[in-house]
């Protein structure tokens, strides 16, 4: 999001046609409809379904980006959200979710938010890769979705894929967690709970590593 001329700038485009038909009333829009002037041209019809889109996926961003940053200034991560937005605890952790682990640096304005949450869990240079292929191949979400698992099925198994899951892929997302929340900076309380709850796995690594 950027801003342009004064003007609110979503996914790389000006929301123009939106204000252009609020201010010649060919649009009427309140909290509860909107109602459509019978002479607006289709063209114009059809342009205001990419401004709403873009509305909508900028206020994901925006809304797990503050979701995260209550979460590292004030320790609230959804209770307060879900207080002051009246949002669904679900929606929010998805939100909260892909922002976390799709840094902005990754992210591409030209593709739907929902293209970045099918590559959240990965490393973020596999999720640059895919990110760009489906920019350049203008792929849509289920193209992205089809030409991940037909790379996933062409990878030779590996020793950890016979656990039934990719131990790597797992703590890599957790690792990113840990490194947007910078623990470090944390009260000693909330440190010392955090390692109560991740003491079973160093003990699990003592146990499959007893010499280590």
């Amino acid at each position: 999001m950027n801003a342009s001329n004064g003007m609110t700038v979503f996914g790389g485009q000006d929301v123009s046609v939106l204000k252009r038909l609020l201010e010649s009333r060919q649009l009427m829009w309140s909290s509860i409809g909107a109602e459509f002037a019978e002479g607006m041209e289709r063209k114009d019809w059809k342009a205001l379904w990419r401004e709403i889109k873009e509305f909508r996926g900028s206020l994901n961003w925006f809304v797990g980006d503050w979701v995260n940053f209550g979460e590292r200034k004030w320790g609230s991560k959804y209770a307060m959200a879900i207080e002051i937005t009246d949002w669904e605890y679900q929606h929010l952790r998805n939100c909260s979710y892909v922002c976390a682990n799709v840094h902005l640096s990754s992210r591409e304005d030209k593709l739907d938010w929902t293209h970045h949450a099918v590559v959240a869990p990965l490393e973020r240079e596999e999720q640059r890769k895919w990110l760009k292929l489906a920019l350049e191949k203008d792929w849509s979400v289920s193209e992205l979705r089809i030409a991940m698992r037909k790379a996933q099925a062409t990878r030779k198994p590996s020793s950890a894929r016979c656990l039934g899951f990719v131990p790597a892929t797992w703590l890599a997302s957790g690792m990113r967690w840990f490194r947007s929340q910078r623990v470090e900076h944390w009260e000693p309380n909330r440190r010392a709970a955090l390692a109560s709850q991740l003491r079973p796995l160093v003990e699990l690594y003592h146990r499959l590593l007893p010499n280590a």
